[in-house]
C-alpha cells in the first residue's frame, strides 16, 4: 500500500475533525483540475476554521498534563514525566510521548480491595466498586492507558489538513480524565494517560507505535483518530491489549478480532439502515418521482459495496431500475474527470435519484460538477461524517443538494435545528470542558470533545462491569453495561447484544435546507437498525 493509499485510508476513517481537514486540503488540487474540465459556475468555497475551537494546550496547577519529551531514533533507560516513570527502549521514527500521573492535584488514595477471583471488591471509602483481579498496567491505586493523538509529520503539518494540534487533543482527553479521576477514577483507580502522537500517514510507524505501547504494559489504548484505518489497530488485537476508538469500524472488524475491538459507530450497518429507511420513506417510489437510482461509490471496500448493492435488491429494487458507477479506489481522491463521467453516465441513463457509498470525500467535487452540468438529482444518502463535511471548508454544492435526505446514527444536525436542547449526556460533557476552559460540544468543531467523552465513558463501562479486572473481560463488561449515554454528536447505542463491542444500533433523518445551507433534523426520533 503507498503512502498515499494509506492517506486516503485514514481520511475516511478517522474521526470526523480530521476528515474535514483532509479532505480540504486536497480541494486545491482536485479544484484546479475540475475548473479545466468543467465550466465554473459552481459555488466558491468559503473556509472554516477546524480542530477544538478554544481548546489551550496549557495545563493548570495540579492537572498531571506531564511534561512532553520527543524520543527519536533509539534510547534506553527511563523516562520520568509528570509523576511516572518508564523504561525501555524505543526506537523507530520521531514520535511523542506525553506522560501524566493522571491525579487532579494529588495522589491517588484509594486502597487495595479484594483480589479474590469471585464477586465484586470495593475499594477507598467513597464506596466504588471494582472488579475482582489484576492485569498489566493495573496497581491497587492506578490505571495505565496509553492515549495516541494524531501528528501529521513533515511539510505537510497537522495544520496544513485542518487537524487539531496534539495538545488540543489531549487537552479534551485531560478534561475527561481529570473528572474521573475527581470521582474515584475507573474501578477505583486513578487513571493514568500516557498520551503518544502517530502519523496516521505512516504504516511502519503505527506499527512500531503499537509494538511499543504493547510492551509498555498498559491496560488499553485509546486513539483520536491515528488508527482509524484498517488494519494497523488490528495489532493491538493481536497482541490482546483493549482498542477504544473514536470513530468507525466494520461489523467484520469487530467481530473477526473480538474481544478487543471496541468503536462508537459501524460505517455497514449505517449503510444498510440508509436503503431500508430511504425505501420506508418512498424514496424509491414512482409516486414520489423516482424512475432510476445512481449509485456511485469508490471500491476500496468491495465487500460493503457488494452488501450495499444486495440490501438495494432486497428493498426492492431490481438491477434495471439501478445505474451504478464505481469511482474506483484512487491513491488520494476520485478525479474530476470520473467524477465527471459518473454524472454524464446517470444523465444518459435517466437517473432521477442518487445515493452514495464509501464516497464522502468526493462528495464535494461530485455535487459541484454535477450543478455545473445542469444535473439536479434527489439525493438520499448515509451520514458517513457528510453533515459535518457540509459545513466545512470544502462544502458539497449547496443548490445541487437543497432537500437531501440524509440517515445519521449521530445526533448531527440536532445542533442547527430550533427547538432541540442538549441529552443528559451531552450537558455532562458540556460541564467537563467548561470547567477546563473548553467550549461546550455544540460549538466545537465536529463535537470533537464529544467523541472524547464517549469514547473514555465507553471504556469506564466496560472496565467498572466487567466480571475480572482482565483485558479479556471488557467485551462482556459492556455487554453487562447494556448502554452508555454518550454526549453529542454520537447517538444512542445498546451493547447488550452477545458479541457486540461496537455502537450505532440506531438511526434517524436529517434533511438538507438552503435558507440556513445546514442539516436540521427531521425526525428526532431514533429507531432501532433493521
Amino acid at each position: 500500500m503507498t503512502p498515499f493509499q494509506q492517506f486516503r485510508l485514514w481520511a475516511r476513517r478517522a474521526p470526523v475533525a480530521e476528515r474535514v481537514g483532509a479532505t480540504a486540503a486536497a480541494a486545491a488540487v482536485v479544484a484546479a483540475l475540475a475548473w479545466a474540465l468543467v465550466p465554473a459556475t459552481g459555488n466558491s468555497t468559503a473556509t472554516s476554521s477546524n480542530g477544538i475551537q478554544g481548546a489551550s494546550a496549557q495545563q493548570s496547577s495540579g492537572t498531571s498534563g506531564g511534561t512532553v519529551t520527543t524520543i527519536a531514533g533509539t534510547s534506553g533507560g527511563a523516562t520520568s514525566a509528570g509523576g511516572v516513570t518508564s523504561t525501555g527502549s524505543l526506537s523507530g521514527p520521531s514520535r511523542t510521548v506525553t506522560k501524566g500521573a493522571g491525579s487532579a492535584g494529588s495522589a491517588a488514595t484509594a486502597s487495595a480491595g479484594s483480589t479474590s477471583q469471585s464477586g465484586a471488591s470495593t475499594v477507598g471509602s467513597g464506596g466504588c466498586v471494582s472488579p475482582p483481579g489484576s492485569a498489566p498496567g493495573v496497581t491497587a491505586t492506578q490505571m495505565k492507558v496509553s492515549i495516541t493523538l494524531v501528528q501529521v509529520v513533515g511539510a505537510a503539518a497537522n495544520s496544513s489538513f485542518g487537524i487539531e494540534t496534539p495538545s488540543q487533543q489531549q487537552a479534551a482527553y485531560q478534561a475527561v480524565i481529570d473528572s474521573m479521576n475527581a470521582a474515584h477514577g475507573i474501578a477505583c483507580r486513578q487513571v493514568v494517560p500516557e498520551f503518544i502522537t502517530a502519523d496516521p500517514a505512516d504504516q511502519s510507524g503505527l506499527e512500531k507505535t503499537c509494538l511499543d505501547i504493547a510492551s509498555s504494559g498498559v491496560f488499553a489504548e485509546l486513539d483520536f483518530g491515528a488508527y482509524a484505518n484498517y488494519p494497523q489497530k488490528d495489532c493491538y488485537a493481536q497482541n490482546h491489549i483493549p482498542y477504544f476508538g473514536a470513530y468507525q469500524t466494520t461489523s467484520g472488524e469487530a467481530a473477526q478480532f473480538y474481544p478487543y475491538i471496541f468503536d462508537l459507530d459501524t460505517i455497514d450497518s449505517l449503510y444498510k439502515d440508509t436503503v431500508f429507511a430511504l425505501a420506508a420513506r418512498g424514496f424509491f417510489s414512482p409516486t414520489n418521482g423516482f424512475k432510476k437510482l445512481g449509485f456511485i461509490y469508490d471500491s476500496c471496500y468491495p465487500a460493503v459495496i457488494s452488501e450495499e448493492t444486495n440490501w438495494l435488491q432486497q428493498a426492492g429494487l431490481p438491477s434495471s431500475q439501478i445505474s451504478s458507477f464505481d469511482a474506483g479506489c484512487p491513491s488520494t481522491f476520485s478525479s474530476p474527470s470520473t467524477l465527471q463521467q459518473g454524472i454524464l453516465q446517470f444523465q444518459r441513463d435517466g437517473v432521477t435519484n442518487v445515493t452514495t457509498a464509501e464516497f464522502v470525500g468526493d462528495f464535494a467535487n461530485f455535487t459541484t460538477i454535477a450543478q455545473q452540468q445542469n444535473f439536479h438529482p434527489i439525493y438520499g444518502v448515509p451520514d458517513d461524517s457528510l453533515v459535518n463535511i457540509s459545513s466545512g471548508s470544502m462544502h458539497p454544492d449547496y443548490t445541487n443538494i437543497a432537500n437531501a435526505i440524509t440517515i445519521t446514527a449521530s445526533r448531527d444536525g440536532e445542533n442547527a435545528t430550533p427547538g432541540m436542547t442538549p441529552t443528559a449526556g451531552t450537558a455532562a460533557c458540556n460541564a467537563i470542558m467548561a470547567a477546563h476552559g473548553l467550549p461546550p460540544v455544540y460549538q466545537q468543531q465536529d463535537g470533537a470533545g464529544g467523541n472524547v467523552c464517549d469514547e473514555l465513558w465507553m471504556f469506564k463501562a466496560a472496565v467498572e462491569h466487567a466480571p475480572a479486572l482482565a483485558q479479556n473481560a471488557l467485551a462482556t463488561g459492556l455487554q453487562a453495561a447494556g448502554s452508555v449515554d454518550f454526549s453529542f454528536p454520537e447517538g444512542p447505542n445498546n451493547f447488550a447484544g452477545a458479541g457486540n463491542t461496537v455502537g450505532g444500533q440506531y438511526w434517524r433523518t436529517d434533511q438538507f435546507h438552503s435558507s440556513c445551507t445546514c442539516w436540521q433534523v427531521i425526525d428526532p426520533t431514533f429507531r432501532p437498525n433493521y
